[in-house]
């Protein structure tokens, strides 16, 4: 975004240690903190990942409801006693296997005897 790397960030921070002082700087840091408190405890945070939230799922969302809707039109599938999509939210959904571990990999290959 603004590419700013790890440089740039230290030089910033030299040349405000040099202007403000430490002690300045320690205040500035702290009303930071208190500001950032402050802004993740807000209504406006809340609302802000609750829009992002429902972004994020509106494609699979309106998926469901366009498969949904035309179970309900065709009548074609209705005959066939095709079970109707039902709507599931991400808290139905089983959670996703954890990835093996190289340990775990590591240790079947040793229990395995080589072939000659």
């Amino acid at each position: 975004m603004f590419d700013i790397g790890i440089p740039e960030i230290l030089f910033i921070l030299l040349l405000m240690f040099i202007v403000f002082g430490p002690k300045e700087m320690q205040e500035m840091a702290r009303e930071l903190g208190r500001w950032m408190n402050r802004f993740v405890k807000s209504d406006t945070w809340r609302a802000m990942r609750s829009v992002g939230h429902e972004i994020s799922t509106l494609p699979t969302r309106l998926m469901r409801e366009a498969e949904r809707e035309i179970w309900e039109n065709d009548p074609a599938l209705r005959e066939q006693k095709i079970a109707p999509p039902r709507s599931v939210s991400f808290s139905d959904l089983p959670p996703s296997p954890a990835p093996a571990s190289p340990t775990s990999e590591k240790s079947t290959a040793e229990e395995k005897p080589s072939e000659p």
